[in-house]
């Protein structure tokens, strides 16, 4: 039962480590001490160390021999690799969420992207990236396979962390209006779409502006879509 406990601390504390990335109390890559976290949550540093492990699994942080772990900071040549991986995945995602889904799975998602929507017409950008990503989950869930869903979790965490970064520097160009886009996502699961649209379609044009980092010339779409 001790052991049991333990491992539940990890993953509570690798939670709210997680937190701290995302809200960006820890930015890419600064130094996360064990020590330090273990003294401010009175804890020892033993479940401490369980949690990083768990969020270098989750791509959050990286261990770097001589230094210690660190936030992740992706380069643009990380970016690109994520994306490149990311695309078939959200592609296979959506064609088994078509396969899977039921009318009963489409409130939530419309509630989502009825959020989404008016985050967008209010500006709220933090608001949108939350409810955007939730959105993303949900379309994964429906895929009924929990290795293709930790998989695009492992690939997305750190890459909304990144854009987070970028919100709270007041670098991240506006991403609204994309109202339409997820709407065709939706349509898609539930076969309003027509039989001769694909979803590596409905993918490429959601995911339309390909780039790296926020601060190249090209519009920034697909790393926070």
């Amino acid at each position: 039962m001790g052991r049991l406990e333990r491992k539940t601390l990890a993953w509570q504390i690798a939670e709210l480590i997680q937190q701290w990335i995302l809200r960006q109390e820890l930015r890419p890559g600064q130094p996360i001490k064990e020590l330090h976290i273990a003294q401010k949550l009175a804890i020892s540093q033993t479940p401490v160390r369980e949690a990083l492990r768990i969020l270098e699994q989750r791509g959050l942080v990286v261990h770097i021999p001589h230094r210690g772990t660190v936030v992740t900071d992706l380069s643009e040549e990380d970016i690109r690799q994520v994306l490149a991986v990311r695309r078939p995945l959200e592609v296979l995602a959506l064609q088994l969420a078509h396969q899977y889904a039921t009318p009963a799975d489409e409130p939530e998602l419309q509630d989502l992207l009825d959020r989404l929507v008016t985050a967008g017409e209010k500006g709220d950008l933090l608001e949108y990236h939350e409810v955007h990503a939730a959105f993303h989950r949900r379309v994964w869930s429906l895929s009924r396979n929990r290795y293709l869903v930790d998989t695009l979790e492992r690939l997305c965490l750190p890459l909304w962390a990144f854009y987070r970064q970028r919100l709270y520097m007041g670098r991240e160009p506006q991403l609204f209006g994309k109202g339409p886009k997820h709407r065709l996502v939706l349509d898609f699961i539930f076969g309003r779409c027509g039989p001769d649209v694909t979803a590596e379609q409905v993918i490429d044009l959601h995911f339309q502006h390909v780039h790296t980092m926020p601060d190249s010339p090209e519009v920034a779409e697909f790393g926070s879509s």
